[in-house]
């Protein structure tokens, strides 16, 4: 069966907002991992902040945008990607662009970013890449037994035609503040890169060679006083071009399949610790709190709901998640 077809057949997430299965992805494992209340106010009680967070927001609309260059290879294309999905998110009555001077701020960075990643891969991955697939669901029922579904979003699945690194290849796409997040030993053992390789294999019964981390740092420089969206946005491309190794980071990294069996053994045990969570949904004294995670990356969004209670005034600041 060719690649493309046995991309298409992956299992769909449920979309009746009335059947809750209990799943864990990897970004909800990590909260799990990190913070079990935070897991719980999110898995459990379904509750995220009423208004959108601009780096998440940003995040979307960024993927639009490389999803669309590489299957057009146009840029006009790619940046009306970027504002058709800016629209949708603005259009939810939630998003943190809540300003003409935030969307048009907006606008200028991600056009920046997108001429720069252009200049620094876009062009050369054209000639190497043949794109199979992008923004592909998954969901894993029963999951290693434990009960849970294990469900994900691969950003894309590529095939490098030529060279050393020739294959299949998951690519993930990140947008950052600090790089320096990123090493390639935190990559080699991120719930993403190993969960996603599994997945590949387990839903569409291909088995890529490993992980192409794909990350830009957004712009450091701002818009400045009497200064239009368009010099904003020639002068971050300028600055894109002069300092690439300071925007952008991509690590190709091979994952053996020991790695996964490994990683397997150890994610098989958070599983059944998720599932004994999930059949004690009220008690509060297994969905335990971390506090030494509390003010990390910029603080927990559900402070307000741990330090001052389910009041009105603190669960005005939550609105109930009805998609994921």
């Amino acid at each position: 069966m060719a690649l493309t077809s046995m991309l298409k057949k992956g299992k769909a997430i449920t979309k009746n907002p009335d059947i809750i299965i209990p799943h864990g992805s990897p970004s909800s494992l990590g909260n799990f991992l990190s913070c079990r209340r935070k897991a719980y106010w999110h898995l459990v009680r379904r509750l995220t902040m009423k208004k959108g967070r601009l780096s998440l927001e940003v995040g979307t609309m960024w993927h639009s945008g490389l999803d669309t260059w590489y299957a057009k290879k146009k840029i006009m294309p790619a940046r009306r990607a970027i504002y058709k999905e800016m629209d949708k998110i603005i259009a939810t009555g939630y998003s943190s662009l809540d300003s003409p001077w935030n969307i048009a701020f907006t606008r200028s960075m991600l056009n920046g970013m997108l001429f720069g990643y252009i200049d620094r891969y876009g062009k050369k991955d054209l000639k190497t890449w043949k794109w199979l697939a992008t923004e592909k669901q998954f969901e894993i029922l029963n999951f290693m037994g434990s009960g849970i579904s294990f469900t994900g979003r691969i950003d894309g699945v590529i095939e490098i035609l030529r060279g050393s690194n020739k294959g299949i290849w998951i690519v993930e796409h990140k947008t950052t503040k600090d790089l320096s997040y990123f090493s390639v030993e935190s990559i080699k053992n991120s719930l993403q890169t190993l969960g996603y390789i599994k997945a590949a294999k387990e839903i569409y019964g291909i088995e890529p060679k490993g992980i192409i981390w794909n990350a830009v740092r957004k712009p450091s420089k701002r818009l400045k006083k009497n200064q239009t969206n368009k010099e904003y946005c020639d002068e971050i491309r300028e600055d894109y071009e002069a300092r690439p190794d300071f925007y952008f980071y991509r690590e190709q990294l091979i994952i053996p399949k020991k790695s996964i069996r490994a990683w397997e053994s150890e994610i098989a045990m958070v599983f059944l610790d998720l599932a004994f969570c999930f059949e004690n949904p009220d008690d509060l004294d297994i969905w335990y709190k971390n506090t030494s995670v509390c003010d990390m990356y910029g603080g927990c969004e559900f402070c307000a709901l741990c330090n001052r209670g389910e009041k009105r005034s603190s669960l005005a600041l939550y609105r109930k998640i009805e998609h994921e």
